[in-house]
């Protein structure tokens, strides 16, 4: 829990957010718990930014920039994160029940225990992505792609599709 003074900064810097000040950056934003459930964030740059718990329900984030975020334990049900740029982002716990990841760069992405069920990763590029511990078995991973020489860490016992035509 963060201490009085950092959440009303997290509140301000969510407010901003949610408003689309203009000129505004947001990476290396801390939004940690952040409400920001149907937020209209489409093409927003959060790089590095702290958005661990941050509920992210309904958001559009299409064609963020979320290198390097931290999503640990972070709510996006529901959420369209088709062409977001989540390379290295930390998504451990993260619910993305539902969500579209559709063309998404995950390369090198942690999501370990996320709930990835309804899930859609069309297109997605998974090259080193860290699925241990999530059940993919509702997720749609149909013409996802990867490097053979880069797979992604699939859980034991799962068999991923074959990668998809353009990767």
């Amino acid at each position: 829990m963060p201490a009085p003074a950092d959440q009303a900064a997290i509140d301000a810097n969510a407010e901003r957010l949610r408003t689309g000040a203009a000129g505004a950056s947001f990476d290396r934003a801390d939004l940690r718990g952040a409400d920001l459930r149907g937020a209209s964030l489409a093409g927003a740059s959060l790089r590095f930014s702290r958005l661990d718990r941050a509920d992210l329900t309904g958001a559009d984030l299409r064609g963020a920039q979320l290198t390097g975020a931290e999503l640990a334990g972070a709510v996006l049900r529901r959420a369209d994160l088709s062409g977001a740029d989540l390379s290295g982002a930390q998504l451990g716990g993260a619910d993305l029940t539902d969500g579209d990841l559709s063309g998404s760069n995950l390369s090198g992405a942690s999501m370990r225990g996320a709930e990835t069920g309804g899930a859609r990763f069309a297109g997605a590029l998974l090259s080193w992505a860290y699925f241990a511990d999530v059940d993919l078995r509702r997720s749609d991973l149909t013409g996802a792609c990867w490097s053979p020489a880069q797979p992604p860490h699939w859980p034991p016992g799962y068999t991923p599709p074959p990668p998809g035509p353009t990767c």
